[in-house]
């Protein structure tokens, strides 16, 4: 919590605009009841015109349950971006989606990436910043400029029960111990929600 108010500080937000679920890392798919009702209530309380999350992308649990979870309430107000995937490969790819469709990209200016970049260095207890670099170097043979650019797009009719990705990653991942958390814990809150636009 610490690095994340240290990071919005650096783009303007007091601490108080700042809201954190009192959820356990690695455990939002187990914990979706309580999350998905503080999301209800941070929902109502702020009544933004847009709501961003992590991507629906396999490469985290955690990510894929709050998408999940924020789409439920907002519907057509939910926007996504890039982090990494899929977690069924060694080497992840990171910032771009598995399929761009949709997306809308930002090229940076020397402010902005100054600022990402200072952005990065705060997370000292997450391994962000040192793959980044490693990935950069690597990218940089194709062209790419990973530090330049955002992408973001809006959320439109995703399909929870079905990998993103084609093949040959997506039988990778359905054969994944993190796809099967993921199916059957999905699976055993749509059976005890009854929510009805799982998919």
């Amino acid at each position: 919590m610490h690095e994340s108010l240290a990071a919005m500080n650096l783009v303007g937000l007091d601490d108080d605009d700042c809201r954190f679920g009192d959820l356990p890392d690695g455990g939002f798919l187990s914990e979706l009841l309580s999350m998905d009702s503080w999301i209800h209530d941070v929902l109502e309380d702020t009544m933004a015109d847009r709501y961003v999350t992590p991507a629906f992308e396999q490469g985290h649990l955690d990510h894929d349950a709050l998408h999940y979870a924020v789409h439920r309430w907002t519907g057509h107000r939910h926007w996504e971006f890039p982090m990494y995937w899929h977690y069924a490969r060694v080497w992840q790819r990171i910032g771009e989606f598995a399929d761009p469709t949709g997306e809308e990209v930002w090229p940076l200016d020397d402010e902005t990436m100054d600022l990402k970049r200072e952005m990065i260095q705060v997370y000292e207890s997450q391994t962000v910043a040192r793959n980044l670099a490693g990935y950069e170097i690597l990218e940089r043979l194709k062209g790419a400029r990973l530090g330049q650019m955002e992408r973001m797009r809006h959320v439109v009719k995703p399909n929870y029960s079905e990998p993103v990705h084609p093949e040959p990653a997506r039988t990778k991942i359905i054969r994944s111990q993190r796809w099967k958390q993921w199916d059957s814990g999905i699976r055993q809150w749509v059976e005890s929600a009854g929510d009805p636009n799982w998919t």
